[in-house]
């Protein structure tokens, strides 16, 4: 008898650690039992992640109940190894019935994880047709404004902002992203996925225009301190560019706004060769020569990435291309391209000639050096002046009582007065 009793316990032992759903509800008593305060908050959602993750569906049902009585559950809490939410790990597992709780109950799928991944990127391509269509929840609340807007779905953005709900267009979602910043962060992603989205409407432009009609705010930042202006710098869509210009013309906007690493968008627009994008933020006044992350302009990022066009078009919109950064370097020496090396060195020629000009107005020539070797100075700096480096550049010389040249006038009149180049 004692060993058919010791045979059962151990059959019901490895019933139980073959199902794993068998004990579910021990274990969450034990959280309320052993734990308390944050500690016990925190064991919680790990244990509701860790269901979602593994396709616990009888576990999630009880975590869903308990949430809907009080607010104990968060179902946006996010893994703090890797930023994924229950429903992002549930998606990427396609664990299909769990994904559907968890958009009935509310989750935010415009939420990204810590390595920028949304839940396009991680779910199989045959779930993303119901993803896109919980934008069509009922409901009139933020999250639904806010997934609307990051999904480009013009009409249900606008009944959600025509409703009686009295909705903020500057409302965020638990990244921080408003409404604006999230349509204009992610067109590249849907634009991937626009087969999905077409029955659906994906309108980003329209929605753009809808949401600074009902004063959506241009400088409000995301967490990096990225502006919609940063974000659409990243689109190499055709309405890239009108969008830019939409919010450029709003007297909100602010071309100069820097993120956390110090960047204007036109520094991002320089980085990622998008050159629509680029022009409309000339056009629309921003500065070319602004200083940006370690005291670049843009053409040091541009001719850093080898952007031929990009350089090409901050020199023709009045980029100086002998201003050095933080540490003494020019675009030029910063750039590994061949091809783009090349202009920039033809620049500096025609810029320093320029400089040389300007100089005669208003120093006068040493003795003995007549117009003719002045016109041709760049024929007598050597090659090493033409792409200067750091040593050379960093300490500007006094030349005339107090007065300060910058480098490139330090270079040709110590030239034009005979002195050695060192």
């Amino acid at each position: 008898m004692a060993k058919d009793r010791q045979s059962k316990g151990e059959k019901v032992r490895a019933k139980s650690y073959r199902n794993p759903n068998l004990l579910s509800h021990y274990h969450e008593l034990s959280t309320r039992v052993f734990y308390n305060g944050g500690r016990a908050n925190e064991y919680l959602h790990n244990l509701f992640l860790k269901a979602a993750k593994n396709g616990e569906e009888e576990r999630i049902r009880n975590f869903l109940a308990r949430s809907s009585k009080n607010s104990n559950v968060n179902l946006n809490y996010k893994d703090k190894t890797t930023g994924n939410t229950a429903v992002v790990l549930a998606a990427s597992r396609n664990h299909v019935n769990i994904v559907k709780m968890l958009l009935n109950y509310g989750a935010d799928i415009t939420l990204l994880n810590d390595q920028g991944q949304s839940i396009f990127d991680l779910a199989p391509d045959s779930m993303i047709p119901m993803l896109l269509a919980s934008v069509e929840r009922q409901g009139t609340s933020h999250r639904h404004l806010l997934q609307a807007a990051w999904q480009g779905n013009l009409q249900i953005l606008r009944q959600l902002l025509s409703s009686q709900a009295s909705l903020d267009v500057n409302c965020k979602n638990a990244d921080g992203m408003t409404p604006l910043l999230l349509v204009t962060r992610d067109v590249n992603l849907f634009e991937k996925i626009e087969k999905n989205i077409a029955e659906k409407g994906y309108n980003p432009l329209e929605v753009v225009k809808e949401l600074l009609q009902h004063k959506a705010d241009c400088s409000i930042t995301a967490s990096d301190g990225k502006s919609p202006l940063h974000y659409i710098t990243h689109n190499m869509g055709p309405k890239a560019k009108d969008m830019a210009n939409l919010i450029i013309e709003d007297t909100n906007s602010k071309l100069e706004l820097s993120d956390k690493s110090n960047n204007h968008p036109i520094h991002l627009a320089s980085r990622y060769d998008n050159r629509p994008v680029l022009l409309a933020l000339i056009n629309g006044g921003a500065d070319v020569n602004a200083r940006g992350q370690l005291g670049q302009t843009p053409l040091h990022v541009a001719a850093a990435h080898g952007h031929e066009r990009c350089s090409s078009a901050l020199l023709s919109s009045g980029a100086d291309v002998t201003i050095v950064d933080d540490q003494g370097y020019s675009p030029v020496d910063v750039c590994k391209n061949r091809k783009v090396k090349l202009v920039l060195k033809e620049a500096w020629v025609e810029q320093t000639r320029e400089a040389s000009s300007q100089l005669r107005c208003s120093y006068s020539a040493p003795t003995g050096l007549v117009n003719d070797e002045v016109n041709t100075i760049k024929e007598n700096v050597p090659e090493s002046v033409l792409s200067p480096r750091a040593k050379k550049q960093t300490s500007p010389r006094k030349i005339s009582g107090d007065t300060l040249l910058p480098p490139t006038f330090q270079v040709l009149v110590g030239v034009m007065r005979g002195e050695t180049l060192s």
